[in-house]
């Protein structure tokens, strides 16, 4: 005799299959830790890319500024002018920083028309003595003493001072004058007469 479960097997699936033990789903509440977890890392990490950003950006407008200052400065030396030419740019080495005989120095990368080299400061003769505060090191190892160098810690020599109306293209203001303007003084009121008493 044939049961009525004879024609199924046991790995059967379909609606027809039987029914084994049920897979217990998740909790709404583990869903919810896992989009909040998710969402604070998200945060975390873009807050970090823009930080790192920012930093790289602060990073490099004070490499542009040091270079731009530098240039202007060994612009005129002669010896600059000999070796390296027109100088076309100026960028921070981390590298020959690291070199013992540059230590505490900053050293710059120079490339001009004639060919390159580098230039070296030394930050507290540049307070002190700033005419012997700057190098030239050729790609032979020598060693240069600058002369003609300006100060690049000091202001520009014919630089307009900074405007007084620091919003561009805006009409300008005036205070209002603090005492009053000369002019005919003002008339005191006068009194007008009393009434009669009435007979």
């Amino acid at each position: 005799m044939s049961t009525s479960n004879d024609w199924q097997t046991p790995n059967q699936v379909g609606p027809y299959a039987p029914m084994g033990p049920e897979v217990p789903q998740p909790s709404s509440g583990t869903r919810t830790l896992v989009w909040i977890l998710g969402t604070i890392s998200l945060i975390f990490c873009l807050g970090a890319a823009a930080c790192c950003g920012f930093g790289y950006w602060g990073f490099r407008q004070f490499q542009d500024q040091m270079s731009a200052q530098i240039k202007q400065a060994v612009a005129k030396s002669p010896e600059v002018e000999e070796h390296v030419g027109t100088i076309s740019e100026v960028e921070l080495s981390f590298s020959a920083m690291d070199l013992p005989a540059e230590s505490g120095k900053m050293v710059f990368d120079v490339r001009g028309s004639k060919g390159s080299a580098q230039i070296s400061v030394d930050p507290v003769l540049l307070q002190k003595e700033p005419e012997k505060a700057f190098g030239l090191l050729l790609p032979s190892g020598e060693r240069i003493p600058l002369t003609g160098v300006s100060d690049p810690l000091s202001e520009p020599k014919g630089a307009e001072p900074p405007p007084t109306n620091p919003v561009p293209n805006s009409p300008q203001v005036e205070p209002p004058p603090s005492t009053p303007a000369p002019g005919p003084a003002p008339e005191a009121p006068q009194k007008l007469p009393e009434p009669s008493p009435a007979a």
